[in-house]
């Protein structure tokens, strides 16, 4: 048996003897046993599941078998349906730009030009004023990258 997730639906197994004698599947760990159906109760943990087979007069018990299997927690990433929504102004600019959006503390924001070649990158608050008097008249791309997501603008510089 596979590793399981909490969420995973029941498991069905099977078991047999050589004798034909029935086997008795017993269940340790989060989760139940009924009949050949295994349950999981929706908690991490080791499932063990063990067979046995007491065996007759004309036939001794055999050896218990037991196979192991970990259930977890599935992964799941939470996301900010909310959309960043950058703007940048003055746009054309000459001196200096402004980009509002910056939701809160910190964002890194790149310049890059139209050869791909990165002209700028610092980081910036909300209410910075960033210097573009250094970089040459022309179109750039701004890359801002707050919480793990990064959008990009156009600036045109005069």
């Amino acid at each position: 048996i596979a590793d399981k997730l909490t969420t995973d639906d029941i498991i069905e197994v099977t078991a047999t003897s050589t004798s034909e004698l029935e086997v008795v599947l017993t269940v340790t760990g989060p989760a139940t046993i009924e009949g050949t159906t295994i349950t999981l109760e929706g908690v991490a943990g080791t499932v063990t599941v063990a067979a046995n087979q007491s065996g007759n007069e004309e036939f001794e018990a055999a050896e218990e078998v037991s196979i192991t299997f970990e259930v977890t927690e599935p992964i799941v990433s939470a996301i900010d349906p909310t959309p960043i929504s950058i703007k940048v102004y003055p746009n054309p600019a000459t001196d200096w730009i402004a980009v509002e959006g910056i939701r809160s503390g910190m964002a890194r924001l790149q310049v890059i030009n139209l050869d791909g070649h990165m002209v700028l990158d610092q980081q910036v608050q909300a209410s910075d004023r960033i210097d573009v008097t250094q970089l040459s008249e022309g179109m750039y791309l701004l890359q801002t990258t707050q919480e793990n997501i990064t959008t990009t603008t156009k600036v045109l510089i005069h």
